[in-house]
């Protein structure tokens, strides 16, 4: 990591788990960028928070503060690596072409808990919240929200299908939604709240990790679960 530069910004404790970032204090946050897709001479860099700050891995650049109001809790990139979802009291879409906010967003009543991209459209993402409810977006449309559907309890992580035809979320228990979310294909309650999920991309499987320290594998046909 330090051959890099990378060691100069984030200390040996950091724990990285894909290209999220955290243990770099108690309220950290952070997302190793992927820029490839944007222009091939920016270099490796990163954006961390709270504050939220955009930082280069090029020892010549130094941190740029992001206008983001309130503490983060979530960052993720979208599938063409043009945007940017931030999430925490509210949420917002940051341009990383431009270098500024593209659109916030205030529906929630409360607390962002996670936001998933859309698979392969760069423009739809949802997002689940302290209100108990699942959100569906279009970032083209004024106002972007295209559909809301009411849970029993928050939902604290979500993603799409690999056919991005569904939505698996999770908390207190699993739900996997149709996009049109007229009904729930499948509930799987759990022993303990899940902090992850993760579909299978070949198979009709779920993988998920748990507040107690498990990883449960669901099969979504069934709802049949094992550890």
């Amino acid at each position: 990591m330090t051959e890099n530069g990378v060691g100069k910004f984030f200390p040996k404790q950091m724990n990285i788990t894909e290209r999220r970032l955290s243990g770099f204090c108690t309220n950290e946050v952070g997302f190793l960028l992927d820029l490839n897709g944007i222009a091939s001479n920016i270099p490796k860099s990163a954006v961390i928070g709270n504050p939220l700050r955009y930082i280069s891995f090029d020892d010549n650049s130094g941190n740029k503060l992001l206008n983001f109001t309130g503490s983060a809790s979530s960052i993720d990139q979208n599938c063409n690596g043009k945007y940017l979802s931030i999430a925490g009291s509210n949420f917002c879409i940051f341009d990383l072409h431009k270098g500024a906010i593209l659109r916030e967003f205030h529906e929630h009543d409360g607390p962002i808990l996670s936001i998933a991209w859309h698979r392969t459209s760069p423009w739809l993402l949802a997002s689940v919240g302290m209100d108990s409810t699942l959100r569906l977006w279009d970032l083209r449309l004024h106002p972007a929200q295209l559909q809301m559907r009411r849970t029993a309890r928050p939902f604290t992580c979500l993603e799409y299908s690999p056919d991005c035809n569904y939505i698996a979320c999770g908390g207190q228990f699993i739900s996997v939604f149709d996009l049109n979310m007229t009904q729930s294909v499948q509930y799987m309650p759990c022993n303990s709240p899940a902090t992850n999920i993760r579909f299978n991309p070949a198979e009709c499987l779920l993988a998920t990790s748990h507040e107690d320290q498990t990883v449960c594998f669901w099969d979504i046909d069934t709802g049949y679960s094992f550890k």
